[in-house]
């Protein structure tokens, strides 16, 4: 019986993050998913996309950083999409 009490609890768990907002640490409210795979509340990453400034690169490109790793997501900030899928 307490193996099944273990799978359950890790699947809870991983339920848990995939619903989990990687920025409020709470479920996501309108989840998107960024183009490397990340998931945040639309507001949250509004928030911080407003919050920071782009940085303007030698190229005179615009470069926002994705919060949870370094992928470029300025162009997917423009239109961003609720993922009905989570």
């Amino acid at each position: 019986m307490k193996l099944h009490h273990d799978v359950s609890l890790s699947f809870n768990r991983r339920e848990h993050y995939l619903f989990t907002c990687l920025s409020c640490h709470r479920v996501m409210d309108a989840p998107v998913t960024t183009p490397c795979a990340h998931n945040f509340c639309i507001s949250c990453l509004s928030y911080q996309s407003s919050n920071s400034e782009a940085r303007v690169l030698r190229s005179r490109n615009n470069s926002m950083k994705c919060p949870s790793c370094t992928t470029d997501i300025f162009d997917f900030l423009h239109k961003p999409q609720v993922n009905g899928l989570i």
